[in-house]
């Protein structure tokens, strides 16, 4: 298993925003958390998302594959 924290986004603050997410459900065994906060700020931790599997190298690819579109940011422009 592999685990990546899911934070705010710079440049942004306010109610959490989530893009990816459709991205994310084509994913094989990626499961996300978020923690339900009502704020999102820059570098906020927001969630985490865990990825199964045994081969830590195709992990790894995953990892950068949701990472390229996977993110959270407040609504609002700093």
């Amino acid at each position: 298993a592999l685990t990546a924290n899911l934070v705010g986004e710079p440049g942004f603050v306010g109610t959490p925003v989530i893009e990816g997410l459709d991205a994310l459900s084509q994913i094989p065994d990626a499961h996300l958390h978020l923690y339900g906060k009502d704020e999102c700020r820059p570098g906020r931790k927001m969630g985490h998302f865990t990825l199964l599997g045994e081969d830590h190298h195709e992990l790894v690819q995953r990892l950068e594959s949701i990472r390229k579109v996977l993110m959270i940011r407040g609504d609002t422009p700093q």
